[in-house]
C-alpha cells in the first residue's frame, strides 16, 4: 500500500505516533484497509521509513478506539464487528441523534444550523449524479452536523466515540446511487419535520433512517440478526 508521507500531514508539530495514529485511521475509516485485515507493524515502519516504536503506539491507542484488535500470538487486526455490535452501535447512534433533535429544536441557533443541513442536502443533490463518493461524505457529514447543533460537548463528545467505528463500517453498506437518493429523500423530510417543529415527527425520521442502515449493514454481514435490534416505532416499515 502507498502510505502517505507524514511530512506533509497537516500536523507538524504532532508526535510521530499521532501521525501514524491519524493516517492508519483514514486508511481504516475509508477503507483503504478493510474491516477484518491484518496489519503489518513491519510493514507500516518500513514504508514511512521509520521505526516501529511510534507505530506500535499508534496501533495502542487506535486499539483503545476500537479501530483495531490486537491479538496476541497472532497480530493486529482491523476491527471486524459482529451482528450484536452493529446493533449497539446503531443503538447509541440513535440515542444521540434523537436528543441532538430535542436540543436543537428549542436552540437560539435552530435556523442557522438548519441552514447547514440544507445547504448539505443542496450540495449532495448536485453531488448524486456526478460524485458519489462526494455525496457519501456529505451523507455522513449531515449527520455530524445534526450533532454537533446541539452545541452541547458530551453529547458531541459522546457521538464522536463511535463516529471512527461507524464511519469504518460505512464499507459494507451498498454504494449505490439508490441508496444515497434515499438517505438524500429521508434527510429533506428531516429537515421540514424540524423546521415545523415536529420533533417527535423527526426523531421518527431519524430512527427509520437508522434502522434503514442497521438492517443494511446486518444483511452484508450474512449472519442472523439477534433479538435485540434499533427500537422503532409502532407501526413504522423498513424503507
Amino acid at each position: 500500500m502507498n502510505r502517505t508521507n507524514l511530512n506533509i500531514l497537516d500536523m507538524k508539530v504532532a508526535p510521530l505516533r499521532v501521525k501514524v495514529a491519524h493516517m492508519l485511521r483514514e486508511e481504516i475509516t475509508s477503507g483503504r484497509l478493510p474491516l477484518g485485515s491484518q496489519i503489518s507493524e513491519q510493514s507500516i515502519a518500513e514504508d514511512l521509513q521509520i521505526s516501529r516504536t511510534p507505530v506500535r503506539e499508534a496501533i495502542m491507542s487506535l486499539a483503545v478506539e476500537g479501530l483495531v484488535d490486537v491479538r496476541p500470538q497472532s497480530g493486529t487486526y482491523v476491527f471486524g464487528p459482529d451482528p450484536d455490535e452493529i446493533v449497539s452501535i446503531c443503538q447509541m447512534r440513535l440515542v444521540l441523534e434523537s436528543a441532538a433533535l430535542k436540543i436543537l429544536a428549542k436552540s437560539d441557533h435552530k435556523e442557522i444550523f438548519v441552514q447547514t443541513l440544507v445547504d448539505n442536502v443542496r450540495q449532495a443533490a448536485k453531488a448524486l449524479s456526478v460524485n458519489l463518493e462526494e455525496c457519501h461524505q456529505l451523507d455522513t457529514a449531515f449527520h455530524r452536523a445534526l450533532i454537533e447543533a446541539s452545541e452541547n460537548p458530551f453529547l458531541i463528545q459522546s457521538y464522536h466515540g463511535i463516529s471512527n467505528r461507524l464511519h469504518a463500517l460505512r464499507q459494507l453498506l451498498p454504494f449505490t446511487k439508490t441508496r444515497l437518493n434515499a438517505a438524500l429523500k429521508q434527510h429533506r423530510q428531516l429537515i421540514a419535520a424540524i423546521k415545523q417543529n415536529d420533533i417527535k415527527g423527526a426523531q421518527s425520521i431519524i430512527e427509520e433512517h437508522i434502522a434503514n442502515v442497521e438492517a443494511m449493514l446486518l444483511e452484508r454481514l450474512d449472519k442472523p440478526r439477534g433479538s435485540h435490534t434499533v427500537i422503532r416505532s409502532r407501526g413504522s416499515k423498513r424503507a
